[in-house]
């Protein structure tokens, strides 16, 4: 994938209308994570059905982007 983000929430309201927060002195398995994948819908769609297959209990949604800038201070090596 070209580029992934995750990120983890401190609290989320999900399906079952329960408030998940996380507490100072635990971490709680069931906070909200974010997984974002940019990458040409070609490439999405081909993934699509591990993603439905790992996913048990959440959200998948598939949106179009425009990208405004992607840019980089590293010099990547492509193969």
């Amino acid at each position: 994938m070209a580029g992934t983000t995750v990120i983890r929430g401190i609290e989320g309201f999900g399906l079952n209308s329960r408030i998940e927060s996380a507490h100072i002195l635990q971490l709680s398995s069931d906070l909200p994570l974010i997984i974002e994948v940019v990458d040409e819908a070609e490439k999405i769609e081909k993934i699509l059905p591990e993603v439905q297959e790992l996913v048990k209990d959440g959200l998948i949604t598939v949106e179009d982007v425009k990208v405004i800038s992607y840019s980089s201070s590293k010099k990547v090596d492509k193969e």
